[in-house]
Formats: structure tokens, C-alpha cells, sequence
């Protein structure tokens, strides 16, 4: 099963976040808590968790573009 992974808001008032890098790379095993990528709000840089365990299948967004956050 495929699941994606929501970006977290942060705290902030903000709608997008950007990627600021990958710690996980297509191919890479994945376990509950690993942390998958960091991404930058206005005011911190935070780690994005997996909640599943699987196989990293994409990065959908590359590093420096920016992520609708989830609600």
C-alpha cells in the first residue's frame, strides 16, 4: 500500500513549506520514526517522521521547491 507523507504545518501561519533536504532516498528502506526529510518554515527548520514502515517509492517534491502543507 501506498501512503503519502502530509507536511506537517509547523506551528506556523504558513500554507508551504520547503524542502530542504532528503535523508531518505528512493530504494531506502523506511522504519516508523525514521526521519524522511527536513523541511524550512518562516521561522525553524523541522524533520519530517515516517509513520509507516516500507519503501521510500518517490520524491515527489526535490529539494528547494516548496510543499502545500496539510491541515
Amino acid at each position: 500500500m501506498v501512503t503519502k507523507i502530509p507536511m506537517p504545518s509547523g506551528g506556523t501561519n504558513t500554507d508551504k513549506l520547503r524542502i530542504v533536504s532528503w535523508k531518505k532516498q528512493v530504494g531506502d528502506a523506511v522504519n516508523r520514526g525514521d526521519v524522511l526529510l527536513e523541511v524550512e518554515t518562516d521561522k525553524s527548520i523541522l524533520e519530517v517522521e515516517s509513520f509507516a514502515k516500507g519503501t521510500l517509492l518517490k520524491q515527489a517534491i526535490p529539494e528547494g521547491d516548496f510543499a502545500a502543507v496539510v491541515t
